[in-house]
């Protein structure tokens, strides 16, 4: 413990500081042991005493200085020792081989990861020389990689390593000139890449592999990323272009490419595809020079992993000869569409005979249809009791007819139109049935195209005031049940009437579809309702909202969106909104009061100078402005 108290005494540097304290604690103590004798043996402190103390003192100074010199350096000694016993300890435990190379090549020092690595002994490696372990090494390069690492401080290069046993291995090589007491050496580091390689290999040709797919396709691939940029082509879509070759498009996007309509035309397809993570096809014509076009395109988002959204990917062929085939068959349809599809059954619904309708509607020919039951054509969507009642009629009163919902061959189902009649035999006995069918898939789709027509503004395709009005009547009973809140927003666009005088309806008609797609991105839950309900007037109904705040955080992001410039036909248009807004129950019990008091709120915001929004306040009479800010 002595040993230890004393040398830790002795850690402090040499510096004039501990001089001082040396020279001071030397002196004090000799002079109050010469000043204990004295007045032990004369009884008083004498000058010949100090003189002899003083005397004593120095001559003691640099004794004390050698004493602390001496453990000082015995100390450093010690812990230089545990340094290197440390570093060299690392050096052999650590995954990474490491060499210490003369300037003229020779391996001066390896630790055991360099060995292991290489299968030699360290012994074995000691006073080798690099050209004799890589073969792709020569003697006469180690000039000039040694100059290199003079100059540069270090040298980075992959190349291999040959094993004691021959056999060979990929390494990423890094020396660092050190110069140490006028020596001159490399500490060289050296990972084993083996691994990344082969990866690397695998991937170029899983790359390779796809180039030639992509390629060889007849129709045009591509990838894009989110600024609709092209990332990567295959040639045919650059020999379609007439670009010379696929690289050219790298980097470009459709406004390089296209008109810019038809460039505007795809950016928004990208721009759909992106935001709803959806994949799309459209079939789209275009003017030729002798007949119109017909383009097939497919995009799909892509996503990573993560979840990351990096673009699209897309492809698109053309198929004008496969339109005009498909006219061809829809005008021989056309001819056929007179007549209905029979069939002809016996007593136990076993088919007996087919025409050349029912093969068309249904895809089964005579040779599959006959001697199978009806049920051939059952779709699964009607339950027994829908066929108990079907036959129970036929039984009594002889035919039964409806829309009913059948399966094709292929496994679509589709509607159609069925009349069956009985056949009694001579004893009033059901020998056969007659069925006539009618294909009504045309007919349904009409019906849901009128039926959301009546529904839906025609320009922007958003719900019109019937269906608004529908909504929220009921989302008034949903929010009655459970005691919430809901808002009713009246937008009126700022400026519209200016740009709809000065640049033509058209582009009106297009910068209110630009509107209603904002409208509709600022909206985030699926029963938030965005409506048009004529001129620039936009109705947004916001059901179950937990307070005031919420919406007006809408109605803010609103006008931030609507604030932000239109681009539309090389035009750039500022306007800006005006919103009236009305809450349930507060301001309003019904439809109709708070669509009154909201439209009246729309043009109070328009008096308050515009772009802003303002709260109904029914109770005073009064308006609650609230500054766009």
């Amino acid at each position: 413990m002595f040993k230890t108290i004393f040398i830790n005494r002795f850690q402090i540097n040499t510096t004039s500081y501990t001089w001082f304290i040396i020279v001071v604690v030397t002196l004090t103590l000799c002079g109050l042991v010469v000043s204990i004798m004295s007045l032990i043996f004369n009884g008083a402190v004498t000058v010949d005493y100090l003189i002899t103390g003083l005397v004593i003192s120095i001559l003691l100074i640099p004794v004390i200085g050698n004493i602390k010199l001496f453990f000082h350096n015995k100390l450093s000694d010690a812990s230089l020792k545990n340094e290197l016993t440390l570093t060299q300890t690392i050096l052999d435990k650590s995954k990474t081989a490491f060499f210490r190379i003369s300037r003229t090549g020779e391996v001066l020092y390896v630790n055991d990861y360099a060995c292991h690595s290489l299968g030699y002994s360290k012994d074995e490696l000691i006073g080798m020389y690099p050209w004799q372990f890589d073969p792709d090494f020569k003697a006469s390069d180690w000039p000039a990689v040694w100059d290199t690492i003079i100059q540069d401080g270090i040298i980075n290069i992959e190349t291999r390593h040959r094993r004691k046993d021959g056999s060979i291995f990929d390494v990423d090589v890094t020396g660092h000139y050190i110069s140490v007491n006028d020596e001159e050496f490399s500490f060289t580091l050296v990972q084993d890449i083996s691994e990344r390689k082969q990866a690397e290999t695998l991937l170029r040709q899983k790359e390779g592999y796809q180039r030639a797919l992509l390629d060889n396709f007849s129709f045009n691939v591509w990838f894009k990323d989110t600024e609709s940029r092209f990332l990567a082509v295959n040639q045919t879509l650059a020999d379609t272009l007439g670009y010379p070759d696929k690289d050219s498009l790298i980097g470009k996007n459709d406004f390089d490419i296209a008109t810019p309509e038809l460039a505007e035309h795809y950016r928004k397809d990208d721009l759909e595809v992106m935001t709803s993570r959806n994949q799309k096809t459209v079939q789209e014509s275009f003017k030729g020079t002798s007949r119109d076009i017909w383009v097939e395109t497919f995009k799909a988002p892509a996503i990573d992993e993560a979840g990351v959204l990096l673009g699209t990917v897309g492809f698109s062929r053309d198929i004008s000869d496969r339109k005009a085939i498909e006219a061809e068959l829809q005008i021989a349809a056309i001819a056929f569409e007179s007549q209905e599809g029979m069939i002809i059954t016996d007593a136990h619904n076993i088919i007996l005979n087919i025409n050349h309708s029912f093969t068309r509607i249904t895809g089964y020919s005579a040779d599959e249809a006959v001697g199978k039951k009806l049920e051939l054509l059952n779709s699964g969507i009607h339950d027994n009791a829908f066929y108990l009642a079907m036959w129970e009629t036929i039984k009594n009163k002889g035919s039964w007819q409806g829309e009913i919902w059948n399966r094709r061959k292929n496994g679509e189902i589709y509607p159609e139109w069925l009349t069956i009649s009985a056949v009694k035999d001579n004893m009033g006995i059901d020998s056969h049935y007659v069925a006539t069918m009618i294909d009504i898939t045309s007919r349904k789709a009409v019906e849901q195209k009128l039926q959301h027509l009546a529904h839906h503004d025609a320009l922007t395709d958003l719900p019109n005031r019937t269906l608004l009005t529908d909504r929220l009547n009921q989302a008034l009973a949903q929010v009655r049940r459970q005691a919430s809140m809901l808002a009713i927003m009246f937008v009126d666009l700022d400026k519209f009437k200016p740009v709809n005088d000065l640049l033509g309806h058209d582009i009106g008609d297009l910068l209110l579809k630009k509107v209603a797609e904002r409208l509709l991105h600022c909206v985030k839950r699926d029963s938030d309702t965005v409506s048009r309900i004529g001129g620039d007037e936009f109705i947004i109904l916001l059901p179950r909202i937990e307070n005031k705040n919420d919406a007006k955080v809408m109605a803010q992001n609103i006008l931030d969106s609507l604030e932000l410039p239109f681009n539309i036909l090389d035009h750039r248009i500022n306007i800006s909104g005006s919103i009236g807004i009305a809450l349930y129950p507060s301001q309003g019990d019904d439809a109709l009061t708070l669509m009154k008091n909201a439209d009246n709120a729309m043009y109070q915001a328009k008096s308050a100078g515009r772009n802003c929004f303002i709260f109904s306040n029914i109770d005073n009479n009064s308006m609650e402005q609230l500054a766009n800010t």
